[in-house]
């Protein structure tokens, strides 16, 4: 028999990253002189919030899950260990993850793994929560892709210059 586990608690990791990601970007601020780098990491700590604020919601409805496995657990094993390599999901380590950089390119470089972490946990999410709430989950990886797309962008900018 697989192990039945709650949903809600692989959106509270969910709602942890976005916290860290918010608080990340905050802190990204102060690392860059350059008001075009300031003006993207503000915007992505507000997207961070938004993101927060929609898993807080999605919360709500979350309840017991049974994914298709190979062998009882196997999905949640799978999560966790997402989880664990994901430093976001640790309670307060979005600031405290800029500590030793030094450079813009480094923020954004930390942005950028941060993004696709993000992107590849929340896609592993899907199966977990009701059909209802799949689309807005979806909608959320799009937004972290373009998120992506913005940090590469920017660090073209900036390494060619």
């Amino acid at each position: 028999m697989s192990i039945l586990f709650k949903g809600s608690e692989i959106v509270r990791l969910a709602i942890e990253i976005e916290k860290n990601g918010q608080s990340f970007y905050q802190s990204a601020i102060e690392k860059t002189k350059n008001k075009e780098t300031q003006q993207v990491f503000r915007y992505l700590a507000e997207e961070e919030k938004k993101h927060q604020q929609k898993f807080q919601r999605m919360q709500k409805t979350i309840g017991e899950f049974q994914p298709a496995e190979s062998y009882p657990g196997e999905y949640l094993s799978y999560l966790k260990t997402l989880a664990d390599e994901n430093v976001f999901t640790r309670k307060g380590t979005g600031k405290e993850v800029l500590r030793g950089v030094n450079s813009e390119v480094e923020a954004i470089n930390l942005g950028i793994g941060l993004e696709k972490d993000s992107i590849l946990f929340f896609q592993e999410m899907i199966p977990l929560v009701p059909r209802k709430e799949q689309t807005t989950v979806e909608e959320l990886i799009n937004q972290e892709k373009a998120h992506l797309q913005q940090l590469s962008h920017l660090k073209a900018k900036i390494t060619r210059s």
